[in-house]
């Protein structure tokens, strides 16, 4: 029997857009738990998508584990400064240590936003991309496609 194990990083759809998309869409406060150095290679979910869809077509997605991520690692300060290109405007940020108590802020994401301030998922999926056909989505096209989402979300009546 064939197998493919398709192993994606994180998402860019989940973790950027809810920690810093969210409240910087609205006009509020970032909170970073850490110090928002720890480097990540967020994954978009279409592209995760692509992969899969080739990964069915390729013999060569046999029998193989493929560690998926985005174009390139990136911290949550990167993240900030993608989206204040974006949205023209400086994003308020606040960072706190580990364990410290946030109002607003569920416990359960404090304690996994704190565990991605230990460790980096820096890794190059460069060639698996190219190899596989699949055209990344870099974190700052990602980001301006979902803000002028949410923009044109916002004005319809």
């Amino acid at each position: 029997m064939k197998w493919t194990i398709l192993a994606p990083n994180a998402f860019m759809d989940a973790w950027p857009g809810a920690v810093v998309g969210a409240p910087a869409l609205a006009g509020r406060e970032v909170l970073i738990v850490g110090d928002g150095r720890r480097r990540h290679a967020y994954i978009a979910e279409h592209d995760v998508a692509q992969f899969a869809v080739a990964s069915v077509l390729m013999p060569a997605a046999h029998n193989r584990h493929l560690p998926l991520g985005g174009p390139a690692a990136v911290s949550w300060r990167d993240v900030v400064a993608n989206y204040e290109r974006v949205l023209a405007r400086p994003v308020p940020v606040r960072f706190v240590k580990s364990g410290e108590p946030v109002e607003g802020v569920a416990e359960t994401l404090r304690g996994l936003l704190a565990l991605y301030d230990t460790f980096d998922t820096d890794f190059d999926t460069s060639g698996l991309a190219a190899e596989f056909g699949v055209q990344q989505t870099p974190l700052d096209a990602w980001i301006r496609a979902s803000v002028a989402t949410v923009r044109s979300q916002s004005m319809r009546p």
